[in-house]
This record gives C-alpha cells, sequence and structure tokens, in this order.
C-alpha cells in the first residue's frame, strides 16, 4: 500500500503529459508559434523576394556587431536611428570582415547596415543601402 500511494503522489506531482496550452513550468524554454500567428509583412510576395549577399570589410582589427535593419527613421539631427525590431540579421564582424546572406522582399526599399564596436565608446560605423541589389559590398 505505501508503495503505490507513493508510486501514484510520484506520477501526480510530474504533471502528466499533456499540452495545456499554458506555459511550462519546466527547464524548457519551448516557444511554440501556430499559423495564425505568422506575421507577414506588407507586401511580401514569396515570388518576388531573392536572396542579398553582404561583403563587409571596415578596416579593424577589433572584434565588432553586425545588424542590418528594414526600417529605420531620420532624427532631428540627421542622425540614423534603427528600429531594432526590424532587424533582419545580425552577427560578429571578426577583423572588421563579414561575409552572409540574407532574404528581401520587393516591398524592402532600403535597408540599414550598423557596425558598432565592442567597448560601445566610438560611434558605430552606419550606412544607408538602396534595394534591389544582389550584393552589398561596403568597403571602409
Amino acid at each position: 500500500m505505501c508503495i503505490s500511494l507513493g508510486l501514484a503522489f510520484a506520477l501526480t506531482s510530474c504533471g502528466g503529459g499533456g499540452d495545456s496550452g499554458g506555459s511550462s513550468g519546466g527547464g524548457g524554454s519551448e516557444n511554440r508559434v501556430t499559423f495564425d500567428q505568422i506575421v507577414i509583412p506588407e507586401g511580401f510576395n514569396l515570388r518576388t523576394s531573392y536572396p542579398v549577399m553582404l561583403d563587409i570589410s571596415l578596416g579593424s582589427n577589433e572584434l565588432m556587431f553586425l545588424n542590418v535593419y528594414g526600417s529605420y527613421k531620420h532624427a532631428r539631427n540627421g542622425e540614423v536611428v534603427a528600429d531594432t525590431s526590424s532587424r533582419i540579421i545580425a552577427g560578429e564582424l571578426k577583423d572588421g570582415q563579414f561575409k552572409g546572406r540574407f532574404t528581401a522582399t520587393s516591398g524592402l526599399d532600403s535597408v540599414l547596415v550598423e557596425a558598432w564596436f565592442r567597448d560601445g565608446t566610438r560611434l558605430p560605423f552606419r550606412q544607408v543601402i538602396q534595394l534591389p541589389q544582389e550584393t552589398i559590398t561596403i568597403r571602409n
């Protein structure tokens, strides 16, 4: 009897296996997205999307970080400010070099390429690139 009570307690305290739709209390970090939660950008047409190659060389021996954004604004002082929710690609520039690829859509007129130094004490490199282009090459 003690064994069956212990086994029953162990089974009920583990939580069972069904998906209740709520958040998981365990250590797992499952982020499931259903089809109706997918947001498709306005103007997106799979037939009019195309790959864009990035070839960046900034001539720095320091570690830098790269972000490419699809949306940005111009501040009153003329500075370009990225809409961080529109990040398309991110990565590290090692010895000032980055090669990568992303898919652009026909609705994307330009992108903001931003590379910043790890120490954060210097202004980042920023350049707006007009699209469509199959290859973005930046040499500095």
